[in-house]
């Protein structure tokens, strides 16, 4: 960047990207802890009891097998 630039980190929407889809518990990786968590909510809808919203990634109140091929495309990734 340029030295007399007034920009910082914080400032602007895309900082606050700080994890993948699939990692609940926010230490930066997707991992077999999150992936566990993911098992317990599988095919359970917002209506049930034991849904987690976090692994609803099309927002369509269902945890399904879309959401299912996300978390494992980020399965072992890192920021």
């Amino acid at each position: 960047g340029v030295t007399e630039d007034n920009v910082r980190f914080g400032e602007l929407e895309i900082d606050g990207f700080y994890r993948f889809f699939g990692d609940s518990d926010g230490n930066r990786v997707v991992d077999g802890v999150d992936y566990l968590r993911f098992r317990r909510t599988y095919l359970r809808t917002s209506l049930d009891v034991g849904y987690d919203g976090i692994f609803d990634s099309n927002l369509d109140e269902v945890v399904d097998g879309t959401d299912f091929l996300k978390l494992r495309r980020n399965y072992l990734r890192t920021i």
